[in-house]
């Protein structure tokens, strides 16, 4: 037996088909009466007038404090010269590219605690 296709228009008015598009619709109907025409469409809705624009001028934002950018500045200043001369005064050791690593992750630490964190 050969599969239905869909485009077949017996498959198409089948009962699982009329179902999936809504029983209701054909439930009603007459099979042999064409479908009815629908009622008129309800009227568009007339838009809203615009409303008038103001005549007043738009007032500027308020005015910004200075900022003081000197204090990041500074700390970045001394962070840099300690991320840089720290690992530079490790002696000789097995250990010391662990311990140069932690000082430059340390300072890094401390660099973004003392600039991010605000009163």
């Amino acid at each position: 037996m050969e599969s239905p296709s869909y485009l077949d228009p017996e498959y198409f008015e089948a009962a699982h088909a009329r179902y999936m598009r809504g029983a209701e619709e054909y439930a009603l109907q007459d099979p042999d009466e064409p479908p009815a025409e629908p009622a008129d469409p309800a009227p568009e809705p007339i838009p809203a007038p615009l409303p008038e624009p103001s005549p007043a001028p738009i007032p500027e934002p308020p005015a910004q404090f200075k900022q003081h950018l000197t204090p990041i500045f500074v700390l970045t200043a001394i962070f840099g010269a300690l991320f840089i001369i720290l690992p530079l005064l490790v002696r000789k050791g097995p250990n010391k590219g662990i311990v140069q690593c932690s000082l430059m992750l340390t300072v890094a630490c401390m660099y973004i605690f003392w600039v991010t964190v605000d009163r």
